[in-house]
């Protein structure tokens, strides 16, 4: 198991502890537990609760479980979770154009033509159930996370 996934176990766990009770219930037992058992314990990550998660600094493969536990358990429909694939579809398809015209290969090629700053990702921040208002600590953080995925 690889040092980069067994942080962003600690991430997820930290972030599964302080979500709101119905969103934790959501998931099985044995998920929780395996993010328990397999973080580093050493780590403890200062997930904060007012600041998005994008600005904190997050692994990754944190916001890759995340997106996995929105799919699999939060959203609520067939459409929901369509809508939230498309999204990743969009992203997936935006950061392959931006790979491609940055490729090494093109450096010098259509040199003063910079059409890789048009490219844009699609905002998914409003899939994940965190936002940054006057609300309970755990309903930010859900609202930030759905928020996280969702186009604004």
């Amino acid at each position: 198991m690889s040092l980069d996934n067994m942080l962003a176990y600690a991430e997820v766990y930290e972030i599964l502890n302080i979500l709101e009770e119905e969103y934790v219930e959501k998931i099985p037992k044995k998920i929780v537990d395996f993010f328990e058992k397999e973080r580093i314990k050493e780590y403890k990550p200062d997930i904060k609760a007012n600041v998005p998660l994008i600005d904190q600094n997050l692994k990754r493969e944190t916001f890759v479980l995340l997106a996995i536990l929105n799919l699999n358990y939060w959203c609520n429909s067939q459409e929901e979770k369509r809508e939230f694939l498309n999204k990743l579809n969009e992203n997936e398809k935006a950061m392959r154009t931006l790979i491609e015209k940055n490729n090494s290969d093109n450096m010098f090629e259509g040199r003063g033509n910079n059409d890789s700053n048009n490219v844009q990702v699609v905002d998914i921040s409003n899939y994940l159930p965190i936002k940054y208002e006057n609300q309970s600590l755990f309903k930010n953080i859900v609202d930030n996370i759905r928020g996280f995925f969702k186009k604004k």
